[in-house]
């Protein structure tokens, strides 16, 4: 019964792979292709500029890589000050820390 299942198994397998492979590709096809990748590469070949959904504005990558680091730099800018006044208050609260005594001072001939 094993052996009658594989058979019937390796049967299938080559019928499929000779349907697949047998498949044409006649030139309407192969035109269809060609358009559509010209298509692509005409929308995503100048990957500099990017047109916005519904409208003519264009932004370049500069624009946006620039637009992203600004974000970048006011968010850690704000990260910093919340950090100082922090600081600051923990200071005026408990007072200021001594300053760490330096070992290599201390050790005197």
């Amino acid at each position: 019964m094993k052996s009658i299942v594989r058979i019937a198994f390796a049967l299938t397998t080559l019928a499929a792979c000779a349907a697949a492979s047998a498949e044409p590709y006649d030139q309407a096809d192969q035109e269809r292709r060609a358009r559509n990748r010209e298509e692509a590469i005409a929308k995503h070949g100048d990957s500099r500029v990017s047109y916005q959904a519904g409208s003519e504005e264009r932004t370049t990558l500069r624009e946006k890589t620039h637009r992203a680091a600004d974000k970048t730099r006011s968010f850690t800018h704000r990260q910093a000050e919340k950090m100082r006044r922090f600081g600051e208050r923990q200071n005026r609260r408990y007072g200021t820390p001594a300053p760490a005594i330096d070992t290599q001072q201390r050790r005197s001939p």
